[in-house]
């Protein structure tokens, strides 16, 4: 199986199947340079909200990241 790269258009597509818009709900869609992710936030028991980015290389990755 051969992963498409993953692009803005791509991304976006991709936070919509699962309910996110990314302009009022976290996750949001991170860009910068070349690289395309989400900036999410979870609650740590210890530090309380944490925010985090992370990067996707394809639509997979991100796809499966987002089933969890």
């Amino acid at each position: 199986m051969v992963m498409k790269m993953l692009t803005k258009t791509s991304a976006l597509k991709i936070l919509k199947k699962y309910g996110y818009n990314s302009k009022s709900v976290h996750p949001y869609l991170y860009i910068k340079n070349k690289d395309i992710g989400i900036n999410y936030s979870y609650i740590d028991n210890k530090y309380g909200i944490i925010e985090r980015i992370k990067t996707f290389k394809n639509e997979g990755d991100l796809d499966f990241f987002l089933k969890k």
